[in-house]
């Protein structure tokens, strides 16, 4: 902030608080008439009189600089950088606002005063009676709203000048307010507090950032993060439905940041003619008419439950669009976004309920195939024996072999247990000649190189036998498969 505005603000004070004064000597008498500021006539017929010697004192305890009522504001204090004249003027207006001293005189000045700090981003705050003048740097803005960084944890939202004396966007920015506090209790709804009917704001916490620059500002968010980001979205818009609050206007702007979690606000837009302001004001491409459903461009009174989910499924299209998810959700997002509302969803919790379904798929279809990874490269563990196991029971580990062309099959078989080993041994000699294929003699092979292996690494003759009954009918098919039979029969001659 520049230097002389608050020098503007001495030579404004100057002119209403300085008066024709009489000077006083120590003893009573009367001297010469002098022009000077008469703070100490607010002084006296304030509260604070009681908590200050004189009017020097009160200057210097609440603002430590020195006074004289011999000079002028301007005089005394323009020298001053901008944080003491702050000071020295939240001092001159609680003692104003705490005197009953040209009271209506004071209350005018104090609104005046407040207006023009307000200009340049500053405002008053009463802290039991004591004004103190806080930084109110915007930071940003929006349609009908601007946006003032208040303290470490809180923004202020207050409405613009140009509608701060039309009553339905005042409405509004109330209607917006209440429609939060009443979920204040979600964890997914913004928190705000204090609202202020004299200058229509109120405080809202801070987030990070909203979802929009979230997204672009970190390209390397994993699928487990978007839907997580995904589900907080619907059970913020969930616990909203569930008490009747719709919020007609979601778009990427609105949803906001904290701690890696979504954060829903702007609950405000109501079926008027404010509609028309919105879609018509601040376009960009986090806001963009995209994410509203087709009938509110059209006819704003139609928006209802299932407009709010129509903003959902683009949202998530919009998030997923360079993941796998976007496959992955498609039969959502093409249900959610269905241009005929009544082939929607008609509730958030029969979309959630889709959605996790298809999350749960993905996820099957990730578990089995690291299972799959696992048992290629013939490492044994639960999840492996007991897939083998789901396979056995089904009847198709032999198609799956053949399927996957396992050759070292034989190194994960040895390691299971005896009972398992058995099992699979019985189920490849009753399957295999139907699991290579038509034409398919090369599966020959493929089944010999697995028990021919295994009954050289085995110790336990029973099962040695099943696998040389499959060697002898694979021989009987291929060369290769022969070979290895000559081999076994002279160096396990008992298998014979």
């Amino acid at each position: 902030m520049e230097m002389d505005f608050f020098d503007k603000l001495f030579e404004f004070y100057d002119k209403y608080f300085i008066d024709m004064k009489i000077e006083v000597d120590y003893t009573g008498k009367y001297g010469l008439n002098y022009e000077g500021l008469v703070f100490d006539e607010y002084l006296d017929d304030s509260r604070l009189f009681i908590d200050y010697l004189d009017i020097d004192d009160f200057f210097l305890r609440e603002a430590n600089v020195p006074y004289t009522d011999k000079q002028s504001l301007v005089e005394q204090y323009s020298k001053y950088d901008t944080s003491k004249k702050a000071d020295i003027i939240a001092a001159i207006l609680t003692l104003i606002t705490q005197s009953n001293y040209k009271k209506e005189l004071s209350e005018t000045l104090y609104l005046k005063s407040e207006n023009f700090l307000n200009k340049v981003n500053l405002e008053l705050r009463n802290d039991n009676g004591y004004i103190k003048i806080i930084n109110g740097k915007k930071i940003n803005e929006g349609s009908y709203c601007e946006i003032f960084d208040y303290n470490t944890l809180y923004y202020k939202k207050k409405l613009k000048r140009t509608y701060s004396t039309e009553p339905q966007w005042i409405k509004r920015l109330k209607y917006e307010f209440d429609n939060m506090e009443k979920l204040s209790t979600s964890p997914y709804i913004l928190n705000v507090l204090n609202y202020n009917n004299k200058e229509n704001s109120y405080l809202m916490e801070k987030c990070d950032c909203c979802i929009y620059d979230y997204i672009n500002n970190n390209p390397n968010l994993t699928e487990a993060d978007l839907t997580n980001l995904i589900r907080q979205i619907i059970y913020g818009m969930k616990d909203a439905h569930n008490i009747g609050i719709i919020h007609r206007d979601l778009h990427l702007g609105n949803i906001l940041i904290k701690d890696r979690q979504a954060i829903l606000c702007d609950f405000g837009l109501s079926k008027d003619t404010m509609i028309n302001h919105s879609l018509l004001s601040s376009v960009t491409p986090k806001n963009s008419h995209r994410f509203m459903a087709p009938e509110g461009l059209i006819d704003f009174t139609q928006l209802d439950k299932t407009s709010d989910i129509y903003s959902i499924g683009k949202i998530i299209e919009y998030l997923t669009q360079n993941s796998n998810l976007n496959q992955t959700l498609s039969y959502v997002i093409n249900k959610a976004i269905n241009r005929d509302k009544k082939y929607r969803y008609q509730n958030l919790e029969e979309m959630l309920n889709d959605i996790e379904s298809a999350l749960e798929t993905i996820e099957e279809q990730d578990r089995i195939k690291a299972i799959e990874n696992n048992i290629k490269k013939s490492q044994v563990n639960p999840q492996v024996i007991s897939h083998i196991s789901f396979l056995l029971e089904s009847k198709k580990l032999s198609y799956y072999i053949v399927e996957n062309q396992l050759y070292s099959f034989w190194e994960l078989l040895i390691e299971f247990p005896i009972e398992l080993q058995e099992r699979v041994l019985i189920h490849i000699n009753q399957t295999y000649i139907d699991a290579t294929g038509y034409g398919q003699w090369h599966n020959y092979d493929l089944f010999a190189e697995i028990v021919s292996n295994y009954i050289q690494k085995s110790t336990e003759p029973q099962l040695q036998k099943i696998a040389f009954s499959v060697l002898k009918g694979c021989a009987t098919k291929r060369f290769d498969a022969k070979k290895q039979l000559e081999y076994i029969e002279l160096n396990f001659p008992y298998l014979k």
